[in-house]
C-alpha cells in the first residue's frame, strides 16, 4: 500500500481520537510495512503507539510494560490501556493471541485488506472472534469483479 493511504488512515485515527474516541485502535498490516506505520504515527500524531510483534518473550515485555494500566498495587485495571494505537501483523492475528482478543477495539484499520476477499480464509475467521467496533479496509488491489469477493469484504464490515 502506498504511503499516502497510510498517512490518510493515521490522520483519520488522529481526528477520531481528537473528537473524543479514545481507542484503543488496532492496525493490522504486513510485516514489511510495520516500521512505516510506526514511523508515520510518530510523525503525524501524538498518539501513544506500540508495535506488537516478535518472540513470545518480547511480546510478554510489551504486555508487562507498555500495554496495560495498573493500580497502585500492580493489578491490571480492566479496560485501561497505556497505548492509543497498536500495530501488529497478520501473523499475530492468525496465531490467535488471547491478549489481542480480550481488547474491545474501537477501530481497526486493515492494510492489504484484499486478503479477506476469500470468505473461507483463516484470517477472516480469526478476526470474527475479535471485538471490533469500527472497521476500515485498505487495499490497492482491485477485486476480481466477482460478487463473492465483494460480498466477503462487505459481510466482514457489516455481518
Amino acid at each position: 500500500m502506498g504511503l499516502g493511504k497510510t498517512i490518510q488512515s493515521i490522520a483519520f485515527l488522529r481526528e477520531v481520537h481528537g473528537a473524543g474516541v479514545r481507542g484503543p485502535f488496532l492496525v493490522i498490516a504486513p510485516l514489511s510495512t510495520i516500521t512505516n506505520w510506526e514511523r508515520e504515527f510518530g510523525t503525524w500524531t501524538g498518539l501513544n503507539t506500540i508495535v506488537y510483534h516478535g518472540s513470545l518473550a518480547s511480546r510478554q515485555m510489551i504486555q508487562q510494560y507498555e500495554m496495560y494500566c495498573k493500580d497502585s498495587k500492580g493489578r491490571l485495571i480492566p479496560g485501561a490501556y497505556k497505548f492509543d494505537a497498536l500495530i501488529t501483523t497478520f501473523e499475530m492475528i492468525l496465531s490467535e493471541c488471547p491478549e489481542l482478543r480480550e481488547v474491545e477495539w474501537r477501530c481497526v484499520v486493515i492494510d492489504e485488506a484484499h486478503r479477506l476477499k476469500n470468505r473461507h480464509c483463516k484470517l477472516l475467521d480469526s478476526l470474527k472472534h475479535m471485538d471490533l467496533e469500527h472497521k476500515v479496509l485498505l487495499t490497492g488491489t482491485p477485486l476480481q469483479n466477482t460478487v463473492e469477493e465483494l460480498f466477503s469484504l462487505l459481510h466482514f464490515l457489516e455481518p
